[in-house]
């Protein structure tokens, strides 16, 4: 449910953190109804125009971009706003890349257009920025990124700012600086502790001890890294975020696995697969998958290998370049007998 209870932002709707958790579940059951409806208006708005007919073999996705796109070609700013702000997290946590960008770009043009600045920078940093970063666009990420923090620091955004200094910290991690990155991320720290938010502020505070987890996890210092990702699963499971809980217990599972401790990883994955929705977490579903798979393929369990990894069939890939290559380098460590069943 992380990702939907985003969506009362995007339509005004505060008054439900006044109520109790049961009703505040059913009230983001609704909501989610509400953009369903709204979003479905506005592609029969699309359709019902000239050569405006969403072809039916486009994904769902797809459609929203292309209607979307036609709110914004009609200079409605902030219905483009209100609707992509909403589907940010949603496509993030399915992994939707390609369309969470495209809808990024929207309501950065849209909020530039309209001189709401922290809807502009919000996009930057994180729509725009993040999903540059999942695809692997680090040069236009750190653009992006940076104009969006050189925002963020002027509205006295101490959030946002925080986030901008981790992304471009991951940028830093994934291109192999290593110092560089464990610097913005006491950037970040330092930044986040003038957060006047205390919830906002354990966010980002959980954000950043999963980064510091993955930065030491590169670095091959797994003893240190065990310890950061514990305090981070302890931090996401107190605040509820099941989507960065899963993410942190995949991070656990491989910190598990380079330690030699091979069956609390397969456990570990296997308490993802279990706690995950292939239409909400994709990323961390196919990082569990091929996490279960090297670890059954180290034992040379061969024929449970090639099981987790059939647990990937029907999922597109395309934009998962590293988990991509990962199941392919596995596939080919199959012996030939068991690749042809």
């Amino acid at each position: 449910m992380s990702g939907l209870a985003t969506l009362y932002t995007a339509f005004d709707l505060t008054w439900f953190k006044g109520v109790s958790s049961e009703v505040f579940g059913v009230g983001l059951l609704l909501l989610g109804s509400i953009v369903v409806v709204q979003l479905t208006i506005i592609i029969d708005q699309h359709e019902s125009r000239p050569g405006g007919n969403v072809n039916g073999e486009q994904s769902l996705h797809d459609a929203i971009v292309v209607a979307l796109r036609a709110q914004f070609n009609r200079h409605n700013y902030s219905d483009v706003i209100r609707v992509g702000e909403a589907l940010s997290r949603p496509l993030f946590e399915s992994g939707a890349f390609s369309p969470r960008l495209q809808i990024g770009k929207m309501v950065e043009e849209s909020a530039a257009r309209s001189s709401r600045t922290r809807e502009q920078y919000s996009a930057l940093i994180d729509s725009i920025g993040w999903s540059l970063v999942e695809l692997g666009r680090y040069a236009d990420a750190d653009r992006q990124i940076k104009h969006g923090l050189r925002l963020a620091e002027s509205a006295e955004d101490a959030f946002y700012e925080a986030k901008a200094h981790r992304h471009l910290g991951v940028i830093a991690r994934r291109q192999g600086r290593f110092a560089e990155a464990r610097e913005m991320y006491a950037t970040a720290e330092a930044v986040a502790s003038r957060i006047p938010d205390e919830h906002d502020r354990l966010v980002m505070l959980a954000g950043l001890q999963y980064a510091l987890a993955s930065l030491s996890y590169y670095e091959k210092h797994f003893e240190v890294a065990s310890t950061e990702i514990s305090r981070a699963i302890d931090s996401f499971t107190s605040l509820g975020d099941e989507y960065r809980l899963n993410m942190a217990r995949v991070m656990q599972g491989d910190i598990q696995f380079q330690q030699g401790a091979r069956d609390d990883a397969r456990d570990t994955y296997r308490l993802v697969l279990q706690n995950s929705d292939r239409n909400k977490e994709t990323l961390q579903y196919v990082r569990a998958c091929l996490g279960l798979a090297e670890a059954r393929a180290a034992d040379h369990e061969w024929e449970d290998t090639a099981q987790a990894l059939r647990l990937l069939a029907g999922l597109n890939l395309n934009e998962y370049k590293a988990e991509r290559e990962r199941r392919d380098a596995i596939h080919a460590m199959l012996p030939g007998a068991v690749t042809e069943r």
